[in-house]
């Protein structure tokens, strides 16, 4: 079987554990459920517990990128947990699931849940075969912790959230050298947008670097140490490469 790059980088993460946090982060749910009450009950619950809760009102095949992405490029998935109600406007919570698995969806079906009072046997079935969970409503908000421990010791907190921030960008188009982490060998790519919290780099070949790099020069952004958020292949010899910030200098 043919592993491309992501699946090399994923490769590589798991067995030298490159690309951790150097302090757990909290968990985090995504939940989908179009009536209020009970996505506000959800989402108090589990920020008790301790988790990021993000919570919406319609379902989307990626919360992050929206109804227009054809693939998921984030190198970590963008959640640990997520609870979909069955019955949504536009679509149900199932093919919602089966649309974020056919784009490469990160995160491990079996810490996904399907919520519903009246789902039949049919989607159900579907539901287990996808390798997700389903929970027949009414249920006490006890009933999921069973579940959620068994998330929780599938959850990997040392690793970042593979999530694109929506935020205002800088065009910039700034040839700069940078060094995968610790390497002294430097590379040469070109800065195409600087946002507040990271910048996106043009590099002329297979991205070498799956945990950190250290921008050397060449950057009118005051970033100069970064951590690899996500990686896209735009053509045979041309990637592009998501950085979130971890050290500035000053102007």
């Amino acid at each position: 079987m043919l592993c491309d790059f992501g699946c090399a980088v994923r490769v590589h993460q798991r067995e030298t554990g490159v690309g951790k946090m150097t302090r757990p982060r909290k968990p985090r749910i995504l939940i989908f459920d179009d009536n209020a009450q009970i996505l506000s009950m959800l989402e108090r619950y589990f920020t008790l517990k301790g988790y990021e809760a993000m919570a919406f009102s319609e379902p989307t095949s990626c919360s992050v990128y929206g109804d227009g992405a054809d693939s998921c490029h984030n190198l970590h998935p963008c959640a640990d947990i997520l609870i979909t109600d069955f019955d949504m406007p536009h679509m149900t919570g199932v093919k919602m699931i089966e649309r974020q698995q056919a784009r490469g969806c990160r995160l491990e079906p079996r810490n996904k849940a399907v919520i519903s009072g009246f789902m039949d046997d049919e989607y159900i079935r579907k539901t287990g075969e996808m390798g997700c969970a389903f929970f027949r409503k009414p249920f006490l908000l006890t009933d999921l912790d069973p579940w959620i421990k068994e998330c929780e010791s599938r959850m990997d907190l040392s690793l970042p959230v593979g999530i694109r921030i929506k935020e205002l960008r800088r065009p910039a188009n700034d040839e700069v050298a940078y060094r995968c982490g610790s390497s002294a060998e430097k590379r040469k790519a070109v800065v195409t947008n600087i946002s507040q919290s990271g910048l996106c780099l043009k590099v002329p070949e297979m991205f070498p670097c799956a945990e950190s790099i250290v921008i050397n020069d060449g950057s009118s952004s005051s970033c100069r140490s970064a951590e690899v958020r996500w990686v896209r292949k735009e053509d045979e010899d041309l990637f592009v490469v998501g950085l979130s910030c971890r050290q500035t200098v000053n102007a």
